[in-house]
């Protein structure tokens, strides 16, 4: 288990919330285990979600999973920048939604799949890097990164044109 030092800005149910129901699942490395605990709870334990991300880093939050969960981080205002670990396939709807603090976002080439809403409203965002490695298809939701008005899209360095409701259907294909 990662040791880290429980934030004193943490709510005191988010407190007993990582002690208690989390410490277990924590010390057999099962972060899996902890980010599906967590989903059952939407909004009630962000600050927890946040305060793991920050701690454990994007690799370690992420070990052995190949999604990021409908709305996991949705509202999370500390988030300022994330690294999408390669071997996630799918940001799943509003994954990311008004993380308003969100300035930047790398999202590897093994994502096959970004849905709609997933970046919604994330008013500081300005860069999104997506590496995409020559595979058969990258599907991006038309409403992927909607309300996001200074922000640019790249993939492998080419730049995508928005619509003022969001990305036009975006997908890419290779013979």
């Amino acid at each position: 288990m990662a040791k880290f030092f429980i934030d004193p800005k943490l709510s005191d149910k988010g407190k007993e919330f990582l002690l208690t129901t989390l410490k277990p699942l924590l010390k057999q490395n099962n972060m899996l285990g902890v980010r599906t605990k967590l989903s059952n709870f939407q909004n009630e334990y962000q600050d927890v979600k946040a305060f793991l991300l920050h701690n454990l880093g994007e690799e370690l939050y992420f070990k052995n999973s190949n999604e990021i969960f409908k709305a996991e981080f949705f509202h999370i205002t500390s988030l300022e920048k994330i690294i999408i670990p390669e071997g996630i396939k799918r940001i799943d709807a509003g994954a990311f939604g008004l993380c308003k603090s969100l300035e930047y976002v790398f999202i590897p080439a093994s994502v096959e799949v970004i849905e709609e809403d997933a970046f919604r409203g994330c008013n500081k965002l300005n860069s999104v890097e997506i590496e995409d490695g020559k595979k058969s298809s990258l599907y991006i939701a038309d409403t992927a990164f909607v309300d996001n008005h200074t922000c640019k899209v790249y993939v492998n360095g080419d730049r995508l044109n928005f619509e003022p409701k969001g990305l036009l259907k975006y997908q890419i294909k290779y013979k």
